[in-house]
């Protein structure tokens, strides 16, 4: 018989280092490509028997060396890194469901693991009034607060905070383990209302 560990009565006090998500990481040689794409198809490639594998033409070396170098500063800050372009098919297809097209497809798993991993070390998102990045399908809209205004998402909590409690708290490590989900997203008063006495927020759990 596996005896279930006594959760601690409370946890030590623990700080997270707080950042903007970085943006993915371009594929290397992207740049290089589109340029040999669109050199095919212009005048400059003429009746050359060229292949898309071949090596990049001279004429392109200059201004591919030269999008390298503006790709740093080109770039928005991390406060503004968007979608990559699978990300923006997905956030279509999400809006879709939300509105009621059961016709519309998401891999929910890859792109949960896509926008993790360019942080692994994340155990927290966080983005009042935005949108959870869910594991599975959502589920329907969060009930209204008490107070009569909608809820909104507010912050998620990821399934890599049980190990990270485990390694920071080794005297607690059984007790973190035991602490298995996929994603904790949390729903919150859309006006912030305000109260003296604590108040139930709403939370989604989906498992891993």
């Amino acid at each position: 018989v596996r005896e279930t560990p006594c959760r601690p009565s409370s946890w030590p006090c623990l700080s997270l280092s707080v950042d903007y998500e970085p943006w993915e990481a371009a594929s290397s040689g992207d740049h290089e490509h589109e340029l040999y794409q669109r050199y095919l198809q212009s005048e400059l490639a003429g009746n050359e028997d060229l292949s898309s594998s071949g090596p990049m033409p001279k004429e392109l070396e200059v201004e591919a060396a030269k999008l390298r170098e503006e790709a740093g500063d080109s770039q928005p800050s991390g406060h503004e890194a968007g979608f990559g372009d699978e990300d923006e098919d997905d956030e279509d297809a999400e809006e879709a469901i939300r509105a009621g097209d059961k016709t519309a497809k998401v891999d929910w798993m890859m792109r949960f693991h896509r926008r993790i991993s360019r942080s692994p070390q994340q155990v927290l998102r966080y983005c009042w009034g935005g949108q959870p990045l869910w594991l599975q399908a959502p589920p329907g809209a969060a009930p209204g607060c008490c107070c009569g205004a909608a809820r909104c998402f507010e912050m998620q909590l990821l399934p890599t905070l049980p190990s990270r409690l485990a390694h920071r708290v080794p005297s607690e490590k059984a007790a973190a383990l035991t602490m298995e989900w996929g994603t904790l997203v949390v729903f919150t008063c859309s006006k912030d209302c305000p109260c003296e006495d604590p108040r139930e927020e709403f939370l989604v759990i989906q498992p891993a």
